[in-house]
């Protein structure tokens, strides 16, 4: 017998900016997509795990006698993606009502839910930095903006700094890791 393991994004997962579409996934798979698939081509799904709330597993095997039928009511991702654009939006034009001339805004994370903010009109220039825990990114500019990108550590040299935050699946453990080491610290 025949044993394929893949993996695919959790398209179905509302944090997922844009359901998991990106430069990183070009196409659109989700649960009923995968299964209507595996139906059409064969396949039989043996075993399904989630890790976390952003990826996927499947175990899929042969099966010469499965016949598709279609069971399955289609995702409209059109609208569950025009919703996400909005929210986006919105939280943009919240910000942007709320920022007042001050030096302690600060972005978090060199992601590209971070790049999608500031192309729909997130100002960068109201942020002192963009801030993220991996080395590998500090001390560099993002992504063609004059962000400079440093240690969350930076927080410390600030009495109330304030964080926009929002980078998908990862939102709230960031939000918690910010909020434990910096009791003064502001999440937006």
């Amino acid at each position: 017998m025949v044993v394929l393991f893949m993996s695919i994004p959790n398209m179905e997962d509302y944090n997922n900016t844009f359901l998991g579409m990106h430069f990183e996934h070009t196409y659109h798979v989700n649960s009923s997509n995968m299964r209507v698939m595996c139906m059409r081509t064969g396949l039989r799904i043996e075993q399904i795990e989630k890790y976390k709330n952003h990826s996927v597993f499947y175990k899929i095997t042969h099966n010469e006698n499965q016949e598709y039928t279609n069971i399955l009511n289609p995702i409209s991702f059109s609208e569950m993606f025009t919703n996400q654009i909005n929210e986006m939006v919105a939280r943009i034009d919240s910000f942007n009502t709320l920022y007042e001339d001050k030096n302690n805004y600060f972005i978090f994370g060199c992601h590209f839910r971070t790049q999608a903010y500031l192309y729909m009109g997130l100002n960068p220039k109201h942020f002192e930095y963009i801030i993220d825990n991996d080395t590998n990114k500090q001390n560099k500019y993002f992504y063609g903006t004059e962000l400079k990108c440093t240690s969350v550590d930076i927080l410390k040299s600030y009495d109330r700094p304030i964080v926009f935050v929002d980078i998908a699946t990862y939102t709230n453990e960031v939000k918690k890791q910010l909020i434990d080491s910096f009791p003064n610290v502001t999440i937006i």
